[in-house]
């Protein structure tokens, strides 16, 4: 196991999988349920680093056998979660629901709220791909409130990036603009500068298509630009103004623009 890893952390992953499957096969013969769980899905890991989907699948269901046997119930909720997300990446929605649904009993029973935020992140994920939005809201919503309590950014980032997209499945746009802004005010209180371009250009391409509202789309391109400058933006930006001209000789009038963007990002939150 141990050359195993060492194999893992130096890329060699056909070297990990020897090395893997030898442990594996030596803690079949010691008759030892947990450990012979705990080396499957170690096994099932490295397969997934290969690419090797189905095949991970098969080894992360015979450590779910392993580990059942074992009582490990803690480690098996793991191993569902992993095997959950294989599904995922396979493309089998309604199965990836059903395993991950397992595993979030087992940490709810066990009131690991910790392991629970990712759970709930892949499960709202699936319901997405089913095109169960309400589901999929609900369980993004549940990944976003624990990390706010964690304090994890990089993961309220995350969910908020996927509400955005159930939002834009179910056809609102008026919670799809709440949840830019919430991700664009994350983005300002954490200093990210990378996350700031990305939704200030997200929410200015989004605005460009409201007629009312495309002198603010060139506002957040324009402060997009100001941080990290592109030339892809300049071509949005060309297109944003020619807009605006034809928009305000036609006499539409443009919502008023804030002074202040962070200051408006943060208005979303409140």
């Amino acid at each position: 196991e141990a050359l195993a890893g060492l194999a893992l952390d130096d890329g060699d992953l056909e070297q990990a999988v020897t090395y893997a499957t030898r442990a594996e096969n030596l803690a079949a013969e010691w008759g030892e349920p947990a450990r012979h769980g705990h080396l499957l899905a170690l096994l099932g890991d490295i397969r997934m680093e290969l690419g090797e989907i189905g095949e991970a699948i098969e080894t992360y269901d015979a450590a779910i056998d392993m580990l059942e046997q074992a009582g490990d119930t803690l480690r098996l909720g793991v191993v569902q979660t992993k095997l959950g997300s294989a599904y995922l990446d396979q493309g089998d929605y309604s199965q990836a629901v059903a395993t991950l649904s397992s595993a979030l009993k087992i940490f709810e029973a066990q009131g690991r709220v910790d392991f629970q935020g990712r759970v709930l992140g892949s499960l709202g994920t699936a319901f997405g791909r089913l095109g169960q939005w309400l589901e999929a809201e609900k369980r993004h919503k549940q990944a976003l409130a624990i990390a706010q309590q964690s304090g994890d950014v990089e993961e309220q980032e995350r969910q908020l990036a996927n509400l955005a997209y159930v939002a834009q499945g179910r056809g609102d746009r008026s919670a799809l603009m709440i949840y830019y802004r919430q991700a664009l005010d994350l983005a300002y209180r954490a200093g990210e500068v990378v996350w700031q371009v990305r939704y200030l250009d997200v929410l200015g391409r989004v605005l460009m298509d409201d007629v009312s509202r495309v002198a603010l789309a060139i506002r957040l391109m324009e402060e997009a630009d100001g941080l990290i400058p592109d030339d892809e933006r300049l071509r949005w930006l060309r297109r944003a103004e020619t807009r605006l001209d034809r928009i305000e000789a036609s006499g539409i009038e443009q919502a008023p623009v804030p002074d202040s963007i962070p200051a408006w990002a943060a208005a979303a939150t409140r």
